[in-house]
């Protein structure tokens, strides 16, 4: 027997969406967080492996341009002794004596000031005596040193093109590291030179431009000479540390490695695993190489992948979140839509929704507006329509009440007038009955044609020709007035099926009321335009009109106004000459609009549409211009 209780689950909107969204969130979100992690590990290894191509190439780099600085410096200064004070040196005599010195002082101390790694430079013969040598600071007279080198070039003689480096040695004297760079002079004994020039280069400061190197946290850089020997090294003073003492055999690769190649970039261990990039130093033959432990890149990738895991985490949570918060957004502008309907249907036309959003929602409110105020103004033109209807049925009837009694009037006055035409008097004021006759016929005239206004006789017209007849018809009052007509046309106007008895009285009216906006003359622009509307399976084009004056503008109280029957500011105006013209652009299909600021003028557009018009139709931009 089944149970007469059914219980059902309530599936909310809510519900439904967090149901939908959050796997299709959190998968995503899951495989991205992998793959984000792999990638990191990727791209740390290939910034790092980079950054330290770079930072070796630039390192190699500066300190290759500290020693090629001191090869040029003594090829100039062996270039300038050779040419003014070789003879000098060799053979010098007691008058140039002082003169040669001074010179190889200045000069010297000159090229010393150039660069804050050299120590001294000196002019040493064949016994390595100093012949000349600037003083030392701090020293207060010349102490001969000598170098560890046995002979004449010992151990210098490693270098090309006439230049010698030695090896890196401790100066008791200077109390540091130094390198020798000598080059001998030209001038010779039996063959074999009689001096050389040396340039003492501070290698402390070599050491400190190494050791100052740094990538990541433990990250170093060190300097190896052409055998594989450490000279300048963050943990070891120079020629402490060699191929005969690294303990690993990868490591010794590594070093062969680099003294034998270009720069690139390799991995080796000592005292863990790293990875160098090196670079080589051309002057010297020596090879810089920049470390960083592996670990380094590890710790980089963890810390990413923590970040990634707990973004991962942040986002489920705000998944969730955001859900109910969107389920929630969604559903209250839906609730405002069924109060909206609710209130409509109880004849509320005022009620629109105000629209907080840019999306589908958004665009539904604004439709369901749109649509408030459409049936707001098609319940506004009903009503008027009504009072057209009631207007017109009232006045058929009344006119003709009234007119018949008119005519009377018009005959007895008419008479009396003749029997009575010697009297001034009677002359007087039965004229200006004729005339408020006359007025009233005319009222009643245009009252009659507001009431039955005929459809229209439509036949193809030239819509510029028929404004530019129009215009022509006024163009004495307008001269009068001292207003300056301009007829601006779209020369690709094609013919329009309209009715130009009924349209040339619309343009009269518009014409007279600028006429009248303007008593102290002003300025009337007429245009004539094509306006094309493209719509997904259809185009609409329609012809425009623009009546355009700078008089003195329709109060807004009375803009609302100037379409209703009887409806006047000009002193003696019917109030129907408006009224006539939109009951005929509307029997042609058309619509009318007036815009005005007081005291700037008014504009009257006009929208006629054009039948049969075919989308594929050209549709020139040529204008012409007429001016009056």
């Amino acid at each position: 027997m089944k149970s007469p209780f059914k219980i059902r689950f309530p599936f909310t909107i809510t519900i439904k969406l967090l149901l939908f969204v959050i796997p299709i969130v959190c998968i995503p979100i899951a495989i991205v967080g992998y793959l984000s992690y792999k990638a990191s590990v990727e791209s740390v290894t290939h910034l790092s492996r980079e950054e330290q191509i770079l930072r070796a190439r630039a390192a190699a780099a500066e300190i290759n341009t500290i020693f090629e600085s001191c090869l040029r410096d003594l090829e100039t200064m062996v270039e300038f002794i050779v040419r003014d004070l070789q003879y000098k040196i060799a053979l010098p005599s007691k008058a140039d004596e002082e003169t040669v010195r001074e010179k190889m002082m200045r000069l010297f101390r000159d090229f010393g000031a150039r660069s804050p790694y050299y120590i001294q430079i000196r002019l040493l013969n064949s016994r390595g005596q100093e012949v000349f040598t600037p003083r030392l600071e701090g020293l207060d007279k010349y102490t001969s040193w000598q170098s560890p080198e046995t002979t004449f070039w010992g151990s210098i003689g490693n270098g090309s093109k006439g230049n010698y480096i030695s090896r890196v040695i401790y100066s008791e004297l200077h109390q540091r590291f130094i390198v020798q760079f000598s080059r001998p002079l030209p001038y010779s004994v039996n063959g074999r030179p009689v001096y050389k020039l040396v340039i003492d280069l501070d290698f402390d400061k070599v050491i400190e431009l190494v050791n100052a190197i740094r990538i990541g946290k433990d990250g170093y850089a060190f300097l190896v000479d052409r055998s594989g020997r450490t000279i300048a090294h963050p943990l070891y003073k120079p020629y402490e540390y060699d191929l005969t003492k690294y303990e690993d055999p990868r490591f010794r690769e590594f070093i062969v490695d680099i003294i034998t190649s270009d720069s690139g970039w390799r991995t080796y261990y000592d005292f863990g695993e790293k990875a160098a990039a090196f670079a080589p130093v051309p002057a010297t033959g020596w090879s810089l190489a920049v470390s960083i432990p592996i670990e380094e890149f590890k710790r980089e990738a963890n810390i990413i992948r923590s970040r990634v895991f707990a973004l991962v985490l942040v986002i489920l949570i705000v998944a969730g979140f955001g859900v109910s918060i969107l389920s929630y957004q969604l559903l209250k502008p839906v609730r405002e839509l069924v109060v909206a309907t609710e209130r409509i249907a109880g004849g509320n036309l005022r009620q629109e929704i105000p629209v907080t959003s840019r999306d589908e929602l958004g665009t539904l409110t604004r439709s369901f507006n749109r649509m408030v105020r459409n049936l707001r103004k098609i319940q506004t033109e009903l009503i008027h329509s009504e009072k057209l209807i009631s207007m017109g049925r009232l006045s058929a009837g009344l006119a003709h009440e009234i007119r018949n009694p008119l005519n009377a009037i018009k005959g007895a006055i008419v008479y009396l007038q003749k029997g009575r035409s010697d009297d001034p008097l009677i002359h007087e004021y039965t004229q200006l009955i004729l005339e408020e006759i006359n007025r009233l016929n005319e009222f009643m005239t245009d009252f009659l044609y507001f009431a039955r206004q005929s459809p229209p006789n439509r036949i193809p017209i030239d819509l510029n020709e028929l404004l530019q007849h129009t215009l022509n018809l006024l163009d004495e009052e307008f001269k009068s007035k001292g207003i300056a007509v301009s007829l601006h046309v779209e020369s690709s106007l094609p013919l329009l099926e309209i009715d130009p008895h009924q349209m040339e009285q619309v343009f009269l009216n518009l014409f007279f009321n600028a006429a009248h906006a303007m008593p102290n003359g002003g300025k009337l622009e007429v245009t004539t335009s094509l306006l094309k509307h493209v719509r997904k399976s259809s185009t609409s084009v329609k012809a425009v009109v623009e009546v355009k004056d700078n008089g003195i503008g329709i109060p807004p109280e009375h803009l609302k106004n100037i379409f209703d029957p009887f409806f006047s500011t000009k002193e003696g105006g019917t109030g129907l000459g408006l009224p006539i013209s939109l009951g005929i652009v509307e029997s042609h299909g058309g619509k009318i609009q007036v815009m005005s600021k007081e005291g700037k003028g008014t504009s009257v557009i006009i929208e006629l549409p054009m039948e049969g018009y075919h989308p594929d139709r050209k549709i020139k931009d040529a204008k012409k211009n007429t001016g009056r």
